[in-house]
């Protein structure tokens, strides 16, 4: 029998008291049990090509705005080579997405 992991996350504001967002997404991704550990790995290896570390967590907002951690992302270089980086994986990652 095949092992799925569903990771879940959102896009936008659930707070009724800052409104409704213009936008909210909700979305899934299933990984197959042997490729998790996989990915991982290859994810890891991203973050310590960039931080020395793997605590890292890729939050888009963060990437986005370069903040925090990805501050060191403000050099175009380090910017682009990230973005081919993380392209890479994301395009090899070979998972399913669920967008509602």
């Amino acid at each position: 029998m095949k092992l799925l992991n569903l990771f879940v996350d959102e896009s936008g504001s659930d707070n009724p008291k800052k409104g409704p967002s213009k936008c909210y997404i909700v979305c899934g991704c299933l990984v197959s049990d042997y490729k998790r550990n996989d990915l991982k790995i290859r994810a890891d290896q991203i973050k310590f090509k960039y931080w020395g570390r793997t605590d890292i967590i890729f939050h888009s907002r963060e990437i986005g705005r370069k903040e925090g951690d990805f501050s060191i992302l403000k050099e175009k270089k380090i910017y682009q080579d990230f973005q081919n980086d993380l392209f890479n994986f994301l395009s090899l990652a070979g998972v399913q997405l669920l967008v509602f």
